[in-house]
Protein backbone atom coordinates (compact mmCIF):
# COMPACT_ATOMS: atom_id res chain seq x y z
CA UNK A 1 0.00 0.00 0.00
CA UNK A 2 2.01 2.99 -1.09
CA UNK A 3 2.13 6.03 0.82
CA UNK A 4 0.65 9.43 0.25
CA UNK A 5 3.72 12.07 0.00
CA UNK A 6 2.01 14.95 1.83
CA UNK A 7 1.55 12.35 5.28
CA UNK A 8 5.18 11.71 5.15
CA UNK A 9 7.74 14.00 7.09
CA UNK A 10 9.40 15.50 3.71
CA UNK A 11 5.86 16.23 2.38
CA UNK A 12 5.13 17.86 5.50
CA UNK A 13 7.96 19.85 6.14
CA UNK A 14 7.26 20.97 2.39
CA UNK A 15 3.59 22.13 3.09
CA UNK A 16 5.24 24.31 6.00
CA UNK A 17 8.17 25.72 4.28
CA UNK A 18 5.73 26.74 1.37
CA UNK A 19 4.73 30.25 1.53
CA UNK A 20 0.59 30.95 1.72
CA UNK A 21 -0.66 33.01 -0.81
CA UNK A 22 -1.00 36.76 -0.47
CA UNK A 23 -4.09 38.61 -1.20
CA UNK A 24 -3.82 42.29 -2.80
CA UNK A 25 -3.89 44.76 0.25
CA UNK A 26 -6.49 47.50 -0.60
CA UNK A 27 -6.82 50.32 1.83
CA UNK A 28 -10.30 52.21 2.00
CA UNK A 29 -11.00 54.68 4.16
CA UNK A 30 -14.15 57.75 4.11
CA UNK A 31 -12.58 61.19 4.70
CA UNK A 32 -14.57 63.03 8.15
CA UNK A 33 -14.81 67.17 7.90
CA UNK A 34 -12.32 69.12 8.79
CA UNK A 35 -12.32 72.12 11.02
CA UNK A 36 -8.25 72.66 10.94
CA UNK A 37 -8.27 72.98 7.14
CA UNK A 38 -11.27 74.50 6.91
CA UNK A 39 -9.67 77.53 9.14
CA UNK A 40 -6.61 77.82 7.32
CA UNK A 41 -8.34 77.88 4.05
CA UNK A 42 -10.32 80.52 5.00
CA UNK A 43 -7.13 82.51 7.11
CA UNK A 44 -5.18 82.00 3.48
CA UNK A 45 -8.29 84.05 1.55
CA UNK A 46 -8.80 86.25 4.17
CA UNK A 47 -4.97 87.52 4.13
CA UNK A 48 -4.91 87.25 0.24
CA UNK A 49 -8.26 89.90 0.01
CA UNK A 50 -6.46 92.27 2.79
CA UNK A 51 -3.22 92.05 0.18
CA UNK A 52 -5.91 92.78 -2.72
CA UNK A 53 -7.33 95.92 -0.76
CA UNK A 54 -3.33 97.23 -0.87
CA UNK A 55 -3.00 97.18 -4.14
CA UNK A 56 -2.61 100.62 -6.01
CA UNK A 57 -6.07 99.78 -7.82
CA UNK A 58 -9.75 101.02 -7.55
CA UNK A 59 -11.89 100.76 -5.06
CA UNK A 60 -14.47 99.03 -7.40
CA UNK A 61 -11.76 96.78 -8.11
CA UNK A 62 -10.18 95.70 -4.97
CA UNK A 63 -14.00 94.89 -4.39
CA UNK A 64 -14.87 92.88 -7.16
CA UNK A 65 -11.56 90.71 -6.42
CA UNK A 66 -12.92 90.42 -2.58
CA UNK A 67 -16.33 89.16 -3.92
CA UNK A 68 -14.30 86.34 -6.19
CA UNK A 69 -12.04 85.36 -3.10
CA UNK A 70 -14.84 85.14 -0.79
CA UNK A 71 -16.77 82.64 -3.24
CA UNK A 72 -13.64 80.80 -3.85
CA UNK A 73 -12.96 80.70 -0.28
CA UNK A 74 -16.37 79.31 0.59
CA UNK A 75 -16.02 76.30 -2.31
CA UNK A 76 -12.98 74.86 -1.30
CA UNK A 77 -14.36 74.96 1.98
CA UNK A 78 -17.28 73.02 1.32
CA UNK A 79 -15.27 70.59 -0.95
CA UNK A 80 -12.13 70.29 0.39
CA UNK A 81 -12.43 70.81 4.26
CA UNK A 82 -15.97 69.51 5.05
CA UNK A 83 -16.32 67.14 1.95
CA UNK A 84 -19.44 68.23 0.35
CA UNK A 85 -20.75 68.46 -3.01
CA UNK A 86 -20.61 66.02 -5.94
CA UNK A 87 -16.91 66.57 -6.82
CA UNK A 88 -16.17 66.41 -3.58
CA UNK A 89 -13.19 63.15 -2.25
CA UNK A 90 -15.29 61.70 0.05
CA UNK A 91 -12.96 58.61 0.39
CA UNK A 92 -9.95 56.66 -1.33
CA UNK A 93 -9.52 52.65 -2.42
CA UNK A 94 -5.85 52.09 -2.41
CA UNK A 95 -4.23 49.30 -3.80
CA UNK A 96 -0.68 48.02 -4.16
CA UNK A 97 1.18 49.11 -7.25
CA UNK A 98 0.46 52.83 -7.35
CA UNK A 99 -3.47 51.91 -7.70
CA UNK A 100 -5.87 54.13 -6.17
CA UNK A 101 -9.69 55.20 -6.60
CA UNK A 102 -10.86 58.51 -5.78
CA UNK A 103 -14.65 58.17 -3.87
CA UNK A 104 -17.06 60.92 -4.66
CA UNK A 105 -20.24 61.43 -3.13
CA UNK A 106 -23.03 62.32 -5.90
CA UNK A 107 -21.08 60.30 -9.19
CA UNK A 108 -19.18 57.53 -9.87
CA UNK A 109 -15.41 56.49 -8.45
CA UNK A 110 -12.83 58.14 -10.29
CA UNK A 111 -9.16 55.34 -10.53
CA UNK A 112 -5.90 56.60 -11.17
CA UNK A 113 -2.45 56.75 -9.97
CA UNK A 114 -0.71 58.14 -7.34
CA UNK A 115 1.83 60.69 -8.63
CA UNK A 116 5.52 61.05 -7.75
CA UNK A 117 5.31 64.04 -6.61
CA UNK A 118 2.92 63.02 -3.55
CA UNK A 119 4.31 64.19 -0.41
CA UNK A 120 3.73 62.20 2.93
CA UNK A 121 4.10 64.02 6.23
CA UNK A 122 3.62 63.16 9.87
CA UNK A 123 0.63 65.18 10.12
CA UNK A 124 -0.35 66.12 6.83
CA UNK A 125 -0.81 64.63 2.77
CA UNK A 126 -0.24 66.31 -0.21
CA UNK A 127 -2.35 63.66 -2.54
CA UNK A 128 -1.63 64.00 -6.60
CA UNK A 129 -3.43 61.45 -8.57
CA UNK A 130 -3.34 60.97 -12.19
CA UNK A 131 -6.27 59.92 -14.01
CA UNK A 132 -6.07 57.52 -16.90
CA UNK A 133 -3.61 59.24 -19.60
CA UNK A 134 -4.45 62.84 -18.40
CA UNK A 135 -1.60 65.17 -18.19
CA UNK A 136 -3.10 67.14 -15.34
CA UNK A 137 -3.09 66.10 -11.70
CA UNK A 138 -5.73 65.99 -8.97
CA UNK A 139 -4.85 67.11 -5.99
CA UNK A 140 -6.08 67.23 -2.39
CA UNK A 141 -4.79 67.59 1.03
CA UNK A 142 -5.59 65.06 3.81
CA UNK A 143 -4.96 65.59 7.77
CA UNK A 144 -4.96 63.75 10.58
CA UNK A 145 -8.22 64.88 12.14
CA UNK A 146 -10.01 63.85 8.86
CA UNK A 147 -9.24 59.93 9.61
CA UNK A 148 -9.01 57.01 12.43
CA UNK A 149 -5.70 57.23 13.67
CA UNK A 150 -4.99 53.92 12.52
CA UNK A 151 -6.50 54.28 8.84
CA UNK A 152 -4.50 57.73 8.58
CA UNK A 153 -1.21 55.38 9.37
CA UNK A 154 -1.88 52.83 7.54
CA UNK A 155 -2.84 55.50 4.37
CA UNK A 156 0.12 57.20 4.84
CA UNK A 157 2.71 53.88 4.94
CA UNK A 158 0.61 52.81 1.57
CA UNK A 159 1.05 56.16 -0.41
CA UNK A 160 4.77 56.64 0.92
CA UNK A 161 5.40 53.08 -0.71
CA UNK A 162 3.35 53.86 -4.18
CA UNK A 163 4.74 57.01 -4.47
CA UNK A 164 8.62 55.82 -3.96
CA UNK A 165 8.39 53.38 -7.40
CA UNK A 166 8.38 54.24 -10.65
CA UNK A 167 5.49 54.11 -13.40
CA UNK A 168 3.77 50.65 -13.53
CA UNK A 169 5.38 49.01 -16.78
CA UNK A 170 8.68 50.24 -17.08
CA UNK A 171 11.55 47.50 -15.91
CA UNK A 172 15.41 48.31 -16.05
CA UNK A 173 16.39 45.97 -18.80
CA UNK A 174 19.83 44.39 -18.63
CA UNK A 175 22.08 45.38 -21.65
CA UNK A 176 22.13 42.57 -24.22
CA UNK A 177 25.41 41.09 -25.60
CA UNK A 178 24.37 42.64 -29.22
CA UNK A 179 24.11 45.59 -28.16
CA UNK A 180 27.26 46.21 -26.46
CA UNK A 181 28.64 45.13 -29.68
CA UNK A 182 30.10 41.82 -28.69
CA UNK A 183 29.13 38.12 -29.93
CA UNK A 184 28.23 35.95 -27.85
CA UNK A 185 29.76 32.34 -27.67
CA UNK A 186 27.85 29.66 -25.36
CA UNK A 187 30.09 27.96 -23.01
CA UNK A 188 30.09 24.57 -21.69
CA UNK A 189 26.61 25.15 -19.39
CA UNK A 190 24.81 26.96 -22.44
CA UNK A 191 24.85 30.35 -21.16
CA UNK A 192 26.21 33.12 -23.86
CA UNK A 193 29.46 34.71 -22.66
CA UNK A 194 31.08 37.63 -24.55
CA UNK A 195 33.80 36.10 -27.09
CA UNK A 196 37.55 37.43 -26.71
CA UNK A 197 38.96 40.43 -28.80
CA UNK A 198 41.48 39.44 -31.21
CA UNK A 199 43.24 42.50 -30.75
CA UNK A 200 43.65 41.79 -26.96
CA UNK A 201 44.17 38.23 -26.93
CA UNK A 202 46.35 37.58 -30.67
CA UNK A 203 46.34 34.15 -32.04
CA UNK A 204 48.68 32.51 -34.44
CA UNK A 205 48.03 33.74 -37.63
CA UNK A 206 45.54 35.90 -36.46
CA UNK A 207 45.20 39.35 -38.46
CA UNK A 208 46.60 41.45 -35.63
CA UNK A 209 50.04 40.69 -33.16
CA UNK A 210 53.41 40.30 -33.59
CA UNK A 211 52.86 36.79 -34.35
CA UNK A 212 51.45 37.54 -37.38
CA UNK A 213 54.01 40.73 -38.16
CA UNK A 214 56.94 37.74 -37.79
CA UNK A 215 55.35 34.90 -39.88
CA UNK A 216 54.59 37.38 -43.04
CA UNK A 217 58.61 37.90 -42.67
CA UNK A 218 59.12 34.02 -43.03
CA UNK A 219 60.85 32.08 -40.42
CA UNK A 220 64.23 31.40 -41.22
CA UNK A 221 65.83 27.93 -43.14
Amino acid sequence: MGHCPLLTRGGRMAAQRSPPMRAPQVLEVRFRPSLRLAVAIGAWYAATTALAWTLPVEPVIALLASGGLAVTAAVQILRTALRRGPRAWTGLRVGEDRAIEILHGGRPSTPGTVAATTYVGASLVALHVRAGDSPRLLCTVILGDMLPRDDFRRLRVLLRLSAGRGPPGRRSRARSPASSGSRAVPDRAGRGTPAPDAEQNPRPGGSGGAWASSSARGSPR
